[in-house]
């Protein structure tokens, strides 16, 4: 569904909610955040090795600032971070420090490991060298979407989940005419909806599945 038809199917299974009520302005604008929240919470697009140069005697490295539509790091299938093709392990600063007691002041070499904080990843040991690719899988960011495309960057497979942007406004609408009963209960359809987005999208499993429950619940 393009934008235009998730706000023409909400209107019309909410019918008291005309656009005297809440306008299509507001509408668009609960879109563009929800198109974001649905795509980070079931984790809807991964994208497969963007390189990063590697800085001689460098360890640690933004993500978020080297790749514009970043969220997370992606180990879905044997994915993550790896430098020159060889896959790191990711590991934690109490791992290094029982096993390379060390390290925080190791010569540079080829990186075998690396943690995380926040946005940034350290590799240990730091490179020896520049220019060699690390490769980062990961969880994007949405663009945003227009009145005549479809959400989720406009990825064909991912166009049968656009029904859960519905269910995102169905929340917001209800929190904003003062029924937080029916907001709270919105909420707990659109979560079930997450977990079955996540549990599809990430098995691959796209048999019969009912992508519109009738019952507004996802029944699985």
């Amino acid at each position: 569904m393009t934008r235009t038809e998730i706000i023409d199917q909400f209107r019309q299974e909410n019918p008291e909610i005309t656009s005297r009520v809440i306008t299509n302005t507001v509408l668009n604008s609960w879109l563009l955040e929800g198109n974001q929240n649905v795509c980070i919470r079931a984790r809807c697009i991964r994208k497969s090795a963007t390189a990063i140069a590697s800085v001689a005697e460098q360890a640690g490295y933004n993500l978020a600032d080297e790749i514009s539509d970043f969220f997370d790091i992606s180990e879905h299938q044997d994915g993550g971070i790896a430098y020159d093709d060889d896959r790191l392990e990711e590991r934690t600063k109490a791992w290094l420090d029982e096993h390379y007691s060390s390290w925080r002041t190791a010569s540079s070499g080829t990186p075998k490991h690396y943690y995380r904080y926040m946005n940034y990843i350290y590799l240990y040991p730091k490179p020896d060298t520049s220019d060699e690719d690390i490769d980062v899988d990961y969880v994007a960011i949405p663009a945003d979407f227009d009145s005549n495309v479809e959400p989720f960057n406009q990825i064909k497979y991912l166009s049968v989940f656009s029904y859960s942007l519905v269910k995102w406004l169905k929340i917001k609408a209800k929190q904003k005419i003062g029924k937080p009963q029916d907001a709270a209960n919105a909420m707990l359809e659109y979560e079930e909806y997450i977990k079955f987005m996540k549990k599809t999208i990430g098995g691959y499993q796209f048999g019969e599945i009912s992508f519109r429950p009738k019952s507004g619940m996802y029944n699985p």
